[in-house]
């Protein structure tokens, strides 16, 4: 049985959508569990720069799912997702609050994602993470990810990018 449920947010039409996905966004993606496997610069993501991103992804195709708790609404994880017709369908953020983590929740949101893709009518989903974030790769190869692409020195560190692929 969950305890949460997934909805979509919309930050760029709906100023109640940007004050409920910002301060989530950035206690999430901000988080020192969470921080080095999505930031490839390793610098924290800022409220100015993460709101402009919010406020001007719909036209680039990136929708927002957030993973809400049943008593109260607060978001326990989110993914972002870009729908293209011409470069596909990819998963480019997904972050769970790390007192929410192995609860399903990571899970649910790539699941929903997937689902989605395929509802779109997309033949495969993309994802890309950073070769040290083992949890993140498990999860995706449960999903039948595989690797399809690597970026030598992709973060500030010099760790990799790894680009996985799902086959609808």
């Amino acid at each position: 049985m969950t305890y949460f449920q997934i909805k979509e947010l919309v930050p760029q039409n709906s100023e109640a959508d940007l004050s409920n996905i910002l301060p989530a966004f950035l206690s999430i993606w901000n988080h020192p569990e969470n921080h080095k496997f999505l930031s490839y610069t390793l610098q924290p993501f800022q409220k100015e720069m993460a709101g402009s991103w919010f406020k001007n992804h719909l036209d680039m195709g990136v929708r927002y799912f957030v993973a809400v708790s049943d008593d109260g609404g607060e978001i326990l994880g989110m993914s972002t997702i870009k729908k293209d017709f011409i470069e596909g369908f990819e998963i480019i953020g997904l972050g769970v609050r790390p007192k929410a983590k192995q609860k399903g929740i990571g899970s649910s949101l790539i699941a929903h994602a997937i689902t989605l893709a395929g509802e779109l009518g997309f033949k495969a989903v993309d994802s890309g993470l950073v070769a040290d974030n083992f949890k993140m790769m498990r999860l995706l190869t449960q999903f039948e990810f595989m690797p399809v692409k690597i970026n030598h020195n992709a973060r500030a560190d010099g760790v990799d990018l790894v680009y996985m692929r799902k086959y609808l």
